[in-house]
């Protein structure tokens, strides 16, 4: 549990997805919650909710801390996949995850509101992976089961 992998997981095929692109903002993770709740509730996906927007956040807020680059923008992709798990993508113009074969969360506190998110995203039961996009960039990438 302390480092992700970083080749892309196989998973089965999406019977539905939806896509969009952020400026990489803050008040671009508030967008993207919105965006989760409504898509996922048009889906009537029978997953928790709650903790797949809560995940889409931590993931965004991630890309916009770590992945920022002027004139590019990060893109949140949801899909429902045949066995009803939610995939979650959240891409961004940086090749590079920092600090990956450390355990992200080994020196944050209690009361430290940054360095928890990836483990928050394990607790509420996300399978994380990341892998290199083609057209540059990285896609981390959750899978949440309903």
């Amino acid at each position: 549990m302390g480092t992700l992998d970083s080749t892309p997981v196989v998973t089965a095929a999406a019977r539905c997805q939806w896509q969009m692109d952020y400026t990489m903002i803050y008040g671009s993770v508030r967008l993207a919650r919105l965006h989760t709740r409504r898509q996922l509730s048009l889906w009537g996906w029978a997953g928790d909710q709650y903790d797949a927007t809560v995940i889409v956040s931590e993931l965004v807020t991630n890309a916009i801390s770590h992945g920022r680059t002027v004139g590019h923008l990060l893109r949140v992709q949801l899909a429902i996949l045949e066995d009803d798990t939610l995939r979650i993508d959240v891409s961004d113009p940086v090749a590079s995850f920092p600090h990956i074969s450390e355990s992200p969360q080994a020196d944050a506190g209690v009361e430290d509101e940054r360095g928890r998110g990836l483990h928050l995203i394990r607790a509420l039961g996300g399978d994380l992976s990341w892998f290199l996009r083609e057209e540059g960039g990285k896609t981390v990438r959750a899978h949440l089961a309903p």
